[in-house]
């Protein structure tokens, strides 16, 4: 990853960081859908330098910063972050382009983790998969707990179902940059082609 460009939140007294960043999020994730479906670019990776996750100080969160990078100049212009942000710019602060600092020794991989959040929502799930009734479903899973997870998240609100739900992003510091430079619609690294992005 070779250019990047910086988004900062900028907390109002009536607006949340959280929802700042959640508008932001959704608006960039449509940005790459959008960029995906019209190019079947996958290059754009995202990464939340004040990201931390200290469970036992109470320290879970995103912070305030979040950066934007791809391989060339050119794929950050084409995503076009700025337009894809105009209605929040009371809210947050785009740098412009920049190249990643030469001396970079650090790198981390952002992915999405999905938990097993209910048993009903498991058998829904199941009973689809497998063809069976929800009953039956229920019946498999008898005595499975649901999995809870307090990772850093992004509220998210899907398309297709309506449904809300917490994008939860985990992060895997490395040593070395990965050959793979392949994202989710989401920014994310994908889990079976793992693809790092620079910290600094």
């Amino acid at each position: 990853m070779q250019f990047y460009q910086e988004i900062t939140f900028i907390v109002q007294e009536d607006i949340s960081l959280n929802f700042i960043r959640n508008q932001a999020f959704k608006q960039l994730h449509v940005a790459l859908v959008d960029m995906h479906n019209r190019q079947q670019h996958k290059g754009i990776g995202f990464s939340f330098p004040g990201y931390v996750f200290e469970p036992d100080q109470g320290k879970i969160g995103l912070g305030k910063t979040m950066r934007i990078f791809a391989q060339t100049e050119a794929e950050l212009m084409a995503l076009n972050a700025g337009s894809w942000l105009s209605r929040l710019t009371d809210y947050v602060h785009i740098s412009s382009i920049k190249p990643v600092p030469n001396r970079v020794t650090h790198y981390a991989i952002y992915q999405r983790k999905q938990v097993k959040s209910s048993v009903e929502r498991l058998a829904r799930r199941y009973a689809k998969r497998k063809h069976v009734t929800f009953e039956d479903a229920m019946a498999h899973l008898n005595g499975k707990t649901p999995e809870y997870c307090d990772l850093p998240y992004v509220q998210m609100k899907s398309e297709s179902t309506d449904q809300r739900f917490h994008l939860l992003i985990h992060r895997v510091k490395v040593t070395a940059p990965t050959e793979a430079a392949n994202f989710t619609t989401y920014g994310l690294s994908h889990h079976e082609q793992l693809s790092a992005v620079p910290e600094f």
